[in-house]
């Protein structure tokens, strides 16, 4: 009997343990889901990031359970940057969103106003120009009432207006930000962000056609990039500079200059500037008739731009990896939380155990109770447990159809890619000389046999084999005179891939796609009103 009673006493202590622990947990949930999920997943799954990006999102998740929200909130501001710069959009409005909760939660409206001008940055560089100018604004009307505490907020508030307005090619409203911005720079003795006031500036004055002052706002720059060591500002006044003499019609001035800002844009690792430098020298080249040099950096060109597409669509899979793993975690710690209520119910008669143990008579009475209720309880536990296993495995079963996806787009965007690329090499070839023309027929049949080689496309149907084993079965099962091309058809079919994005796959004319699905529902006797996607899927 004694035994029994250390046992219930130390499952009292860790009933008081576990309340403590979920506290922050159970906070969290209150402000928001999508926080929780955000924190947790990004601690548990480290792999692929940088290590300084993983100790920002641990010091995120100590200040949440400190309850530190204004800590949590600018935290993951600043990881939500991190992702900015990689281009990952959504990742970076998923932690800018959780910010907002945290901040709304707070009731400071300057911390709301901070995430606003983040959220605004975001959509005007995803293109969203109407949602980013918004968010820009909104932050604008509460940062301009605290400027003595908040100045260097309200700068780039009222510069991303700027940037806004540009890319709505509004450039009377844009300078007249940017003007704005550099005038409140000063004001706060802000200088290093007098470097991208002139930056921006020398732009729109470039468009105005006012030649003047754009040198002047060029030369102001770079002096105060080159004093502050910022190798991306010292790469825009290059290319700003090089723009202005391609504009002007002084090829020779902007050559050096765009090779000077590749070389900072290197340095700055940014890659999307970089390309757009190696496309303009293939430009100037042509304009000044230099063939052989126009050729040399158009290869560069897209051998660059090729890679750039690789890594973006290595993120959109990491992306969708993430995405699974959030969901799956919101979803255990939802069944966790749901199971450990039950399972204080349980405890709580161990409790009232302890307060029995007077006679002896009734504590055998109620330990007997106590076993029979435990037992229901921890079956009931167990089988919601099995449906939670079910679940997941039904949700990994989505992720590798996913993963398939993935793959898919890979070769579709790269055969697009060359497709496309080929088409260019083709214009190229009506207007130049007989040893241009060749050199092009040369490239263009180097991208026709990468065309033809099936080395991913191989790789492809082995991970279909490995990954739609039950789904192949079946299907052999019911249709069994089925060749392997339509087995993969059906596979593809399955996974919603459209008919162009097959043909572009299979390196094949999209009519042949449509006459290989019109075969396949000739063989599965299927109506003119029977869905051949919707009837694979229940398959």
């Amino acid at each position: 009997m004694s035994r029994y009673i250390r046992f219930v006493v130390l499952l009292t202590l860790l009933s008081g343990l576990f309340s403590t622990s979920s506290f922050s947990q159970r906070k969290l949930y209150e402000i928001g889901v999508d926080s929780v999920d955000i924190l947790l997943v990004d601690t548990l799954y480290r792999h692929n990031l940088a290590s300084n990006i993983f100790d920002k999102k641990v010091r995120t998740v100590q200040a949440a359970e400190h309850l530190d929200y204004v800590g949590v909130s600018f935290g993951l501001q600043d990881l939500s940057f991190i992702h900015l710069r990689m281009e990952d959009y959504e990742q970076s409005l998923n932690y800018l969103f959780a910010a907002r909760r945290f901040a709304d939660y707070i009731g400071d409206s300057v911390y709301v106003a901070i995430v606003n001008r983040r959220l605004g940055t975001v959509y005007t560089e995803m293109g969203i120009h109407d949602k980013g100018l918004l968010y820009l604004m909104q932050a604008y009307d509460v940062l301009s009432k605290h400027q003595d505490d908040f100045c260097f907020d309200l700068v780039k508030t009222v510069r991303n207006i700027g940037l806004n307005h540009v890319l709505r090619h509004d450039y009377e409203k844009a300078r007249e930000y940017f003007d704005k911005s550099l005038n409140l720079a000063k004001a706060c003795d802000m200088h290093a962000e007098l470097g991208s006031g002139y930056a921006n500036l020398s732009g729109v004055n470039t468009y105005f056609g006012i030649y003047d002052s754009v040198t002047i706002y060029l030369d102001r720059a770079l002096d105060i990039f080159d004093e502050n060591g910022d190798t991306l500002g010292l790469g825009t006044v290059h290319n700003n500079r090089a723009e202005y003499y391609m504009m002007i019609g002084e090829y020779e001035k902007a050559v050096p200059l765009y090779e000077k800002a590749f070389e900072y844009y290197t340095l700055a690792k940014e890659d999307n500037f970089r390309v757009s430098t190696l496309k303009n020298l293939a430009i100037i080249y042509e304009r000044m008739g230099e063939t052989e040099m126009a050729l040399e950096y158009s290869k560069r060109y897209a051998k660059a731009n090729a890679m750039l597409l690789s890594l973006k669509l290595e993120k959109t899979i990491e992306n969708m990896d993430a995405s699974f793993m959030q969901k799956q975690m919101r979803e255990n710690i939802e069944n966790e939380l749901i199971i450990s209520k039950k399972e204080s119910k349980i405890k709580s008669y161990q409790v009232y155990l302890l307060s029995s143990l007077l006679v002896i008579l009734v504590i055998v009475l109620i330990v007997f109770l106590y076993y029979r209720i435990s037992r229901e309880k921890l079956m009931i536990v167990q089988l919601e447990k099995e449906k939670i296993a079910k679940s997941n495995l039904k949700n990994q079963i989505n992720f590798k159809d996913r993963e398939l996806e993935g793959l898919a787009l890979n070769i579709t965007n790269k055969n697009r890619f060359l497709n496309d690329l080929s088409v260019e090499l083709d214009a190229l070839t009506i207007s130049s000389d007989k040893d241009f023309k060749g050199k092009i027929r040369d490239i263009k049949y180097l991208i026709s046999q990468y065309l033809q080689s099936d080395k991913e496309l191989a790789d492809f149907n082995k991970q279909v084999e490995l990954l739609q084993q039950n789904f192949l079965f079946a299907l052999t099962e019911e249709f069994f005179d089925l060749s392997e091309n339509e087995k993969q058809l059906c596979v593809l079919l399955r996974l919603e891939i459209s008919s162009k994005d097959i043909a572009l796959m299979r390196n094949v004319s999209e009519k042949s796609v449509h006459m290989a699905r019109y075969r396949l529902r000739k063989k599965m006797k299927l109506d003119s009103n029977d869905n051949l996607v919707e009837y694979l899927k229940n398959i």
